[in-house]
């Protein structure tokens, strides 16, 4: 369901950005509505932190949100070689970074 949800949106941002003119580029999937460009950084974080207010949980960085997901994938049994293309690193980053979870979650075990 969530993969043909991102399909469906994929299609809509490329629909999107024609109707402005723009270019399409197969790494873009972020874009405003109302111009068809990217959304900047600062936008993004603005409007994490609105969402955060919100729904009053702990304020997090879109960077805490990227180890939080790799976090968690390891807690699912994912493995190496998929949580590094999927955070664009390499086998050997993710291991320096996260082993310690790797253990944690071995010693579970």
């Amino acid at each position: 369901m969530l993969l043909s949800q991102l399909k469906l949106y994929k299609t809509w941002c490329k629909q999107t950005k024609l109707s402005y003119g723009k270019k399409i580029s197969e790494k873009d999937l972020l874009i405003s509505y109302q111009t068809g460009d990217k959304y900047s950084g600062s936008y993004i974080l603005y409007a994490l932190r609105r969402c955060i207010k919100r729904i009053g949980i702990n304020k997090i960085t879109p960077h805490g949100l990227r180890h939080t997901h790799a976090t968690l994938l390891i807690n699912q049994g994912v493995g190496v070689k998929y949580i590094a293309e999927r955070l664009g690193n390499t086998p050997m980053m993710i291991l320096d970074i996260y082993g310690h979870t790797f253990k944690d979650v071995k010693e579970k075990l």
